[in-house]
């Protein structure tokens, strides 16, 4: 599923390729308030915002209760160990099927499937990615019939949150 911010729609608005990850996602959620203010201003209205950086700490606690295992991909090397190691701390139990901090280049054909056939084999019951924006959600349309894996997001910069290398916005000003 995508968490969409407003980069993200001003992106797919330009992006067949992104239109097609749209149509095809289970969930696309709001992650901004722009996302609910335009949705409200063309007559619709959007349930809630879902940020990613929220939703990552809901998954965990969810996956921990539930026994899932979860595998953590991107972010910037030794982000994705400590936000996997956080939420271990916050949510005990928390199984982690693998971390993988992939280059910041496009991999190879050879690498991209080493990184797939990595992640299936895991058996990984969720696949949180931090790629970046669109990279993310184009990596995991491409390969979403082969990773074998029930539920995948992309998550943008939630690692590093997480982790504590960036710090989010206070609260006031998030609402």
């Amino acid at each position: 599923f995508i968490t969409a911010n407003l980069h993200y729609a001003m992106l797919s608005s330009r992006d067949e390729r992104l239109k097609a990850v749209n149509r095809e996602a289970a969930f696309l959620l709001a992650d901004g308030f722009p996302l609910l203010w335009a949705a409200r201003l063309n007559g619709q209205r959007l349930p809630e915002r879902v940020t990613g950086s929220d939703l990552i700490y809901k998954l965990a606690e969810r996956a921990a209760q539930k026994g899932h295992k979860i595998f953590f991909l991107g972010g910037a090397p030794g982000v994705a160990d400590a936000a996997a190691s956080e939420l271990c701390r916050r949510y005990p139990g928390l199984q982690i099927a693998g971390v993988e901090v992939p280059p910041f280049r496009a991999p190879t054909a050879e690498e991209n499937a080493r990184l797939v056939e990595r992640i299936r084999e895991s058996e990984a019951d969720v696949l949180l990615v931090a790629l970046g924006q669109p990279k993310g959600e184009l990596w995991l349309w491409e390969n979403r019939q082969a990773l074998g894996v029930p539920a995948a997001v992309q998550l943008g910069a939630s690692f590093d949150f997480v982790a504590g290398v960036v710090q989010r916005a206070p609260r006031w000003i998030q609402k």
